[in-house]
């Protein structure tokens, strides 16, 4: 929640430094346009590369490989039980 809070804040600060260049630095260029899908794609990749990268293989109780996994695995358990 605060991290929510803390990306909320700054995005509305990135905003208002955008809006408030001086005059004679606005160009016809979109400048934070162009900003704002620049770190709409690197992050929208990186996650998706970060996402890529996971372990695809399911864990069987008992492993304790990963903690994530095994939570997941337990999970899915609880799910299957539960239908």
């Amino acid at each position: 929640m605060g991290a929510l809070a803390l990306m909320s804040i700054l995005s509305v600060v990135i905003g208002r430094i955008f809006q408030s260049v001086p005059a004679q630095f606005q160009t016809t260029l979109p400048i934070g346009e162009y900003a704002a899908v620049t770190l709409l794609l690197f992050f929208g990749l990186k996650s998706i590369k970060d996402a890529w990268d996971l372990p695809s293989g399911v864990v069987k109780n008992g492993d304790n490989s990963s903690p994530e996994l095994d939570e997941l695995a337990s999970a899915e358990e609880l799910v299957k039980e539960k239908v």
